[in-house]
């Protein structure tokens, strides 16, 4: 089963940190978005969306995908906070 988290102009956070393993991870076109917790994230078994969140850092995604124990599909675009 897949997370999909999108279109939500309100959301600023996401806090899962115990979340281990999902089938696809999309976070899409959240404007607001700024912090995600996703901490034990170490299995996305498909594929991987995060795409569009303007106030999401691009080394924050990239990091993500990096620290995965497998490396499924990806798409990382369009996160356009600058990297600390």
């Amino acid at each position: 089963m897949g997370l999909y988290i999108a279109d939500n102009a309100e959301l600023e956070r996401i806090e899962m940190p115990s979340l281990v393993s999902v089938f696809e991870l999309a976070i899409l076109r959240n404007p607001s978005l700024a912090n995600v917790d996703l901490t034990q994230l170490s299995f996305v078994r498909q594929i991987l969306f995060i795409t569009d969140n303007p106030m999401l850092s691009q080394c924050w995604a990239d990091a993500l995908l990096a620290g995965l124990a497998t490396q499924p599909a990806a798409v990382i675009d369009g996160n356009d906070m600058l990297c600390p």
